[in-house]
């Protein structure tokens, strides 16, 4: 998805954190290799992702990589969850924000 249209998700009405055990539900099906509980996870956490992305980094092309990368990453790891003990949306926000911190600071280096 293109930085425009994570950004206009993430204005759009209705944008809001989700209930806690629907989240849980939907990864734990996306663990089993449901792609269709996957997409419905990410359809409804991806404009919070993007936010936060967006303001750690800076960039919205950047942050639209940075989100992809991430929902990437939770496909893969979406068994990991439950072990973690965080709500569903701290989960993926904590390795956003690390991947975002870590973006910015590879930029720095560079600048």
């Amino acid at each position: 998805m293109t930085a425009q249209l994570l950004a206009e998700r993430a204005a759009a009405p209705g944008h809001c954190v989700q209930p806690r055990e629907e989240l849980a539900r939907l990864l734990a099906l996306a663990a089993h290799g449901d792609t269709e509980a996957f997409a419905e996870f990410y359809d409804r956490t991806c404009a919070t992702t993007y936010h936060l992305a967006l303001a750690t980094c800076g960039d919205p092309d950047r942050a639209a990589d940075l989100v992809q990368t991430l929902y990437v990453s939770a496909w893969v790891r979406a068994g990991h969850h439950a072990a973690s003990g965080l709500s569903p949306v701290a989960w993926l926000l904590a390795d956003a924000l690390r991947s975002a911190r870590s973006a910015a600071a590879g930029q720095r280096g560079r600048g």
